[in-house]
């Protein structure tokens, strides 16, 4: 049980001195960055140990398909950072009006240096802090095809100050940002790695304020054992 009581209050400890996801979280999240067969590094999860990055990394913009890949119907490819409006200007003519945020209108994308067509896709945001990272954000609804996903990422990928993302990079932001919590984290995770319906279920019940508040009871039986144990 003391063992138990200290590993539990130093995971505390560490969340409130670092401010950082943990590296115990196996986050697989299904963030794609890019269509290539070449897999991008693993977006780890920090322990204590760990080098921390750059205050440069966390402002940077951030982009990734975020649905799975192609063919489709529809594709989503997500910006998230302080330049994400600024790209979404970027990517279309002169004389496109952006949307209110979240409101989803009309969008003909182009290349940002070529102007050649890209897609007429739909497009959203969602200004900081109400959305899924608590940055600003923008999703590019385009059509499926590999052709347009390919040439959409290629063309993002052009914008100075944007960078494809890591896998889970958009919920570490969350995270960071308070959007989410170790619960929510962990939720999401088994939400988005569940093939039956008794996951889905399980996952959605997790992530329940009900759930939150047990979990918070035993935290404070742990940590008044250990108290009771020095």
């Amino acid at each position: 049980l003391h063992a138990l009581c200290v590993q539990t209050l130093s995971f505390d400890m560490h969340l409130v001195s670092r401010s950082r996801l943990p590296s115990l979280l196996p986050l697989q999240l299904l963030h794609r960055p890019s269509l290539t067969t070449t897999p991008r590094p693993s977006f780890r999860l920090r322990s204590s140990s760990a080098t921390s990055p750059s205050d440069d990394d966390d402002d940077d913009t951030i982009y990734a398909l975020s649905t799975g890949p192609p063919p489709s119907a529809l594709s989503i490819i997500r910006l998230s950072g302080p330049l994400a409006f600024q790209s979404l200007s970027t990517l279309t003519p002169p004389n496109y009006k952006p949307p209110a945020p979240r409101t989803l209108s009309l969008a003909p994308l182009c290349h940002p240096i070529t102007k050649a067509p890209l897609d007429e896709a739909m497009a959203v945001r969602f200004e900081t802090p109400k959305s899924f990272t608590g940055e600003d954000v923008v999703e590019l609804h385009v059509h499926g095809s590999r052709g347009v996903v390919e040439g959409v990422l290629e063309a993002v990928s052009c914008l100075p100050g944007v960078r494809a993302a890591d896998r889970g990079e958009f919920t570490s932001r969350a995270f960071q940002n308070s959007k989410l919590t170790l619960l929510g984290v962990e939720s999401l995770h088994s939400l988005l790695t569940s093939d039956t319906s008794s996951q889905v279920q399980l996952a959605l019940r997790s992530s329940s304020p009900a759930h939150a508040a047990v979990f918070d009871g035993w935290r404070s039986v742990l940590i008044k054992a250990l108290s009771h144990c020095k």
